[in-house]
C-alpha cells in the first residue's frame, strides 16, 4: 500500500486553460476526489489534462477548446498548471533537496505544461517550466526555469479508463501489469531452486508424452549447435513471470480470469492498481496519482458500493469520475467535485463544507435514502417522509415525466434541519427548494434555518424564491383535505374500508374534513404514495394551490443557471406521459406541451385556478 503520509507531497490544485471542454477552470483537490455530473459535462477531460502534465498523453488540434464565439486557432494558448504542497514529515527535507531550485517562495512545487503547435512537424509539443508564484488566480510562470527529466521522473499518474479488463492487461506485453510482474524480485538461491524443480518437471513431462519424446529424440541428433531439447515449461524464472496469469477457483474448477464476467475483470483491474502504481515508481522518493474512470462499470449496486469503499480506503491520492450514487455515497461529501457546464466551459465545484458533525446527518440520509440527490437538477427539501413519498407522483402528473427523469429529487431532511442540507447543496452548486408545512412550529424552525439567507419571506417571492409554504397555517394533510376532501374520502373508502367505516361513515359533512386530516396524520407514511397516485388517477393536481406553486418553482429553478448541454436541455422537450394512469392532467394540458405549442410561456397559477373553477371546483375527473 502507498501511505499518503510517507509520500511527502500531494497535488492540491489544477488550473486548466483551453483544453477540450475547459476554457478555464481551477480545481481544488484533496487526498480523495470524486468527480460527478451529467454525461458530456467534462469529467474525463480533467483527467486528460492531468495526464498531459504528468504523462505523455498525445495532444491534437481537436483537443483545443473551441466554441461558436471562439473558433480553433493554432495560436490559442493551451496549458495545464499543477500545484503541489509538501507535507510536514521526514520526507520534506528530501523533497526540498530534490526540488529546491524549482520551489516557490512559500515552499510549493508548481509547474506549467504548455502545449505549443509545431509548424515544422504539424503536431503539438509540450514545454514544462516552473511557476514561481501562485496566489489565488494570479499565476506567474518562468519559461527560463525548465523542468529536467530527473525532476519529472519523480512524478507519475496511473490512469484506469472506463473500458478496463485485467485479462487484457495480463496478455498485453506492453501493459503496466506485465512490465512490473516481469521483474524478478526473488533471491538467487530461491531462483536456482525453482530452476532445478522446473527442469525435473520438464523431464517427466517429456518422458510421459510419446510425441514430445519423439521430438526430443529427433532434436538430440542435431548437435551442431549444442544439445537441443524440448522445454514444456519455461525454465527461467523471468520467463515464468512473463507468462503469469490470474486464475479463478470456482469450487475446484480452475478457470482463467479471461473466462469470468467483465465485472469481475473490471474490479480486479482496480484492486491491483494501488500495488502496481507503487511498484512502477520503485522504492525511492516519488509521487503517484491514481485516476479511475467510472469504477461502477459492469457492476450491480452492491458491488458499486463495495468498490466505492475500497477506493475511499486506498492509501494513495486519487481522482475518481463516476455516475454512480453508490460510489459517491462511499466517497463522502467533503470529497465531492460537481462537474457542470458554466460560462467558461466546464467548471468543477468542490464541496467546501468541512464541519464533520454537519456532514454526518446529510451523508447518512443521502446514503440511506436518496443517493441520486447528488445528481439532481433540483433537490426538494421536505420536513418528513410523508412529503417525500407524496410529491413525486404529483410531479409526474404535472410535467408528464417522472421526477427522476427530470432530475428532481425529493429529500426528507429528517425534521426541520434544513440548514445542513442547504449548506451542502450550495457548496456543490446544486439547486434546492424547500416545501414546508404552514403550521406554527415547522414554520418557526424554517425561519431559523434560513434567517441569514433573508428568511422565508424573502426566499418565498421574486427571483430569489426557493421556498413554498403551505398557506393558511395548514399541514400537508390539511391542505389536501381542505382542497379535495371528497377525493380523500373516496380514497379511504376504496383503499382502507375498515378505517373508512370506523372513522368517517357516520359523520356529517362539516366533520369529515377534520376526520380525514386526523386519519392522514395517523397513517402518514402508509397512505402518502397511494393517496398521491389516487389523486393523479381520479382528480386534478391543480386543485392543490401549494402543489401548483411548487411545480412553478421547480420549473423556474430548473432553468436557473443552466448554461447548456444536450442532456440538460432535452429533459423538458417532450412529455413522455400520455395523460392516462397516474396522471391528473389531460395530455394537452401538460405545461411543457402548452409552452411548446403556444410559444407564450407556461401558464401561471391564476390561469389554472380559472380552469379549476370552470371544471366545477373539486378537480377534473378526465
Amino acid at each position: 500500500m502507498i501511505m499518503i503520509e510517507s509520500c511527502g507531497i500531494r497535488l492540491t490544485e489544477v488550473h486548466v486553460v483551453n483544453i477540450k471542454s475547459i476554457r478555464e477552470a481551477f480545481v481544488r483537490l484533496g487526498y480523495s476526489n470524486y468527480v460527478f455530473g451529467l454525461n458530456n459535462a467534462g469529467k474525463s477531460n480533467l483527467l486528460f489534462a492531468i495526464q498531459l502534465a504528468l504523462g505523455n498523453r498525445r495532444f491534437m488540434a481537436s483537443d483545443v477548446y473551441s466554441s461558436n464565439d471562439e473558433p480553433y486557432s493554432r495560436e490559442k494558448e493551451a496549458y495545464v498548471d499543477l500545484r503541489f504542497e509538501l507535507d510536514d514529515g521526514d520526507l520534506k527535507k528530501q523533497w526540498i533537496r530534490k526540488l529546491g531550485n524549482v520551489l516557490t517562495v512559500d515552499g510549493q512545487f508548481c509547474f506549467r505544461t504548455e502545449l505549443i503547435y509545431d509548424e515544422d512537424n504539424g503536431t503539438y509539443r509540450r514545454n514544462r517550466f516552473s511557476i514561481t508564484e501562485w496566489n489565488g488566480s494570479t499565476i506567474k510562470a518562468n519559461r527560463n526555469i525548465r523542468l529536467s527529466e530527473d525532476v519529472m521522473r519523480l512524478f507519475g499518474c496511473y490512469y484506469i479508463e472506463a473500458h478496463r479488463d485485467i485479462s487484457e492487461d495480463v496478455y498485453d506485453r506492453g501493459s503496466l501489469w506485465n512490465r512490473e510482474v516481469s521483474k524478478v524480485d526473488i533471491s538467487e538461491e530461491i531462483g536456482q531452486e525453482v530452476r532445478e524443480t522446473i527442469r525435473s518437471i520438464n523431464t517427466r513431462i517429456v518422458k510421459e508424452s510419446q510425441l514430445l519424446s519423439s521430438i526430443s529424440e529427433a532434436l538430440g541428433k542435431l548437435n551442431e549447435s549444442g544439445n537441443l531439447y524440448v522445454d514444456p515449461l519455461p525454465s527461467e524464472v523471468s520467463d515464468i513471470y512473463r507468462g503469469l496469469d490470474i486464475k479463478v477457483d470456482e469450487g475446484g474448477n480452475i478457470i482463467p480470469i479471461s473466462s469470468v464476467g467483465l465485472g469481475t475483470r473490471s474490479i480486479a483491474a482496480i484492486t491491483t492498481a494501488e500495488v502496481l502504481s507503487k511498484r512502477s515508481l520503485g522504492n525511492g522518493l516519488a509521487y503517484m496519482l491514481l485516476m479511475v474512470e467510472e469504477p461502477e462499470a459492469h457492476l450491480h449496486p452492491q458491488l458499486q458500493s463495495d468498490i466505492g469503499r475500497e477506493l475511499s480506503g486506498m492509501k494513495v491520492q486519487s481522482i475518481v469520475t463516476t455516475h454512480s450514487p453508490y460510489v459517491l455515497a462511499e466517497g463522502g461529501i467533503a470529497n465531492l467535485i460537481n462537474c457542470k457546464h458554466g460560462v467558461n466551459g466546464t467548471e468543477y465545484i468542490r464541496s467546501n463544507v468541512s464541519n464533520r458533525e454537519k456532514l454526518k446527518k446529510v451523508e447518512e440520509r443521502i446514503r440511506r435514502y436518496r443517493p441520486a440527490a447528488l445528481f439532481a437538477r433540483v433537490v426538494v427539501l421536505v420536513e418528513g417522509r410523508t412529503e417525500e413519498l407524496f410529491l413525486p407522483p404529483l410531479i409526474c402528473s404535472y410535467f408528464g415525466k417522472t421526477a427522476d427523469s427530470l432530475g428532481f429529487t425529493v429529500l426528507d431532511v429528517g425534521g426541520t434541519g434544513y440548514r445542513q442540507f442547504i449548506d451542502v447543496f450550495d457548496s456543490l452548486g446544486i439547486e434546492w427548494v424547500i416545501f414546508s408545512d404552514g403550521e406554527e412550529t415547522p414554520l418557526k424552525k424554517l425561519n431559523e434555518a434560513v434567517a441569514d439567507l433573508g428568511g422565508s419571506e424573502k426566499l418565498g417571492q421574486g427571483d430569489s424564491k426557493r421556498i413554498v409554504v403551505i398557506p393558511d397555517g395548514l399541514s400537508i394533510e390539511g391542505h389536501i383535505c381542505m382542497n379535495m376532501n371528497d377525493v380523500v374520502t373516496d380514497f379511504l373508502k376504496e383503499y382502507d374500508e375498515n378505517v373508512y367505516r370506523k372513522k368517517l361513515c357516520n359523520l356529517k359533512n362539516d366533520d369529515v374534513v377534520q376526520a380525514n386530516i386526523d386519519v392522514l396524520k395517523t397513517f402518514k407514511v402508509e397512505y402518502s404514495e397511494p393517496l398521491a397516485n389516487y389523486i393523479c388517477d381520479n382528480a386534478d393536481v391543480r386543485a392543490l394551490p401549494a402543489i401548483m406553486e411548487l411545480m412553478e418553482l421547480l420549473d423556474r429553478r430548473s432553468q436557473h443557471g443552466s448554461v447548456g448541454g444536450a442532456e440538460e436541455d432535452s429533459r423538458f422537450d417532450r412529455p413522455s406521459c400520455s395523460g392516462g394512469s397516474r396522471c391528473g392532467l389531460r395530455k394537452d394540458d401538460h405545461p411543457r406541451t402548452l409552452h411548446n405549442e403556444t410559444g407564450g410561456g407556461s401558464r401561471g397559477p391564476q390561469d389554472r385556478g380559472a380552469d379549476i373553477q370552470q371544471q366545477g371546483g373539486q378537480g377534473c375527473q378526465g
